[in-house]
Order: C-alpha cells, then structure tokens, then sequence
C-alpha cells in the first residue's frame, strides 16, 4: 500500500496542481481519474491493472448513451514502484508519454467530473432518480423505490472478473469515485478491485475501471 501511495503522489507532484472539478481537465495526475465531454457524450477513466508493483495506466473512453467503448488514439504506460528508485526511472522514462496522454485528453477536452458527495458509506445517492448504487458482495447494484419495497438492478454481475490472472487471497470491491449526468440519466462509477494474496509468494493485484450505465429505465 506505499507502494500504491507513493506512485499516486509522484503522479500528482509531477503535474500543476488544479482544483478537481469540470473546469480542470483531465490528465494523468488528476486525484479522481475519471472525465466528461458533454458534446460527445463521452465518459472517460483512466483505467489501471496492478500485478504487484507494476501498474499499467491507459485511458479508455466510452460513449453514451449505451456506453460501448470508443476506439482512442489514448497511450498506455506503466510505473514500477519496487522501490523509490525504480520508480523515479520509470517516471522519467514515461515523462514524454504521460505528456502525450495529457494532451490527448486536454485536446479532445475532456474535463474531471464532479463526483457525487457522501460516499464514505460506499452508497452514492441519486436524488434524481430516487436511486443508490452500491456494491454488495461481487455485485455493483442500483436500488430504487421506497426502501421498504426497493427495486434492485444489476449493473456488473461479476466485480471480480475485472482482475486479471489468478486470486489466491482475498478479493475486495469497492467504488472509488461516483458521478451522475442528469442529463445523460446515466451514471459513471470508478471500481477498484484488490486481490491481496495469503502469503508472501502470491501475487497483489488491482484492477481499477470505469462502469458507466444508461439508467433511464431502472
């Protein structure tokens, strides 16, 4: 978990700093990694996949409002954070495309979402739509409807799948980030999923990705 902390702090320290809202535009520093283009109805994360201390970071846009996958001229890169040293080298061997990724993103501008506040209790309220989305278990869900007779969707069956290669630890989910579009009725969810292994020789890994759905007909 150092590790993780160092590598998002050097991230950030090697950008300007900027306040986290729709004015700030996305890039590869931003402390939520999750943006918006309302004209071309774009979601956009910069999605990461941890295998120990390796992650590889890649932005991945979706367009709505059924959210399929748009094909990006996005650049992918990974950090190594074995140690302060591994990682300073891979930071500077990246420099030049982290450079490009921000720019790709400030060009197609894509601004940092406004996340939906309260989410301490891992439960983003939607007062729009009278919803909740939240995780129980393997599950990311939407409930709606009075609470002593909720509705429930199922927006990802399978939470766990998002890690790729083997778990032979524990497996935990949670959403990181959560924003809505009112407009759109539509909500873009940050997941981590974090296998931590049951001894020393097994393999940490994370998956961090955007879950964005239509939730017009909840």
């Amino acid at each position: 978990m150092i590790r993780i902390a160092l590598v998002a702090g050097l991230l950030i320290a090697a950008q300007p700093a900027h306040a986290e809202n729709e004015t700030a535009t996305l890039s590869t520093a931003s402390t939520v990694p999750v943006g918006i283009n309302l004209a071309k109805k774009w979601f956009v994360a910069i999605n990461q996949d941890t295998k120990d201390a390796v992650t590889r970071y890649w932005p991945a846009a979706y367009r709505g409002l059924r959210w399929k996958k748009v094909r990006t001229r996005f650049r992918a890169f990974s950090l190594d954070a074995t140690d302060e040293t591994t990682l300073t080298e891979s930071m500077t061997r990246t420099a030049k495309v982290r450079q490009i990724v921000d720019e790709a993103l400030a060009g197609n501008n894509i601004a940092v979402v406004t996340p939906i506040a309260g989410g301490f209790t891992g439960r983003y309220r939607i007062p729009d739509l009278n919803a909740v989305v939240y995780i129980n278990k393997k599950q990311l869900l939407v409930r709606t409807g009075d609470t002593l007779v909720p509705k429930k969707k199922v927006l990802v069956e399978n939470l766990h799948s998002l890690i790729r290669g083997r778990c032979t630890g524990r497996i935990e989910s949670k959403i990181l980030h959560a924003a809505y579009q009112s407009d759109w009725k539509s909500v873009a969810a940050f997941i981590e999923v974090t296998c931590t292994p049951d001894d020393e020789k097994g393999t940490f890994r994370r998956a961090r990705r955007l879950v964005a759905v239509n939730l017009s007909k909840i």
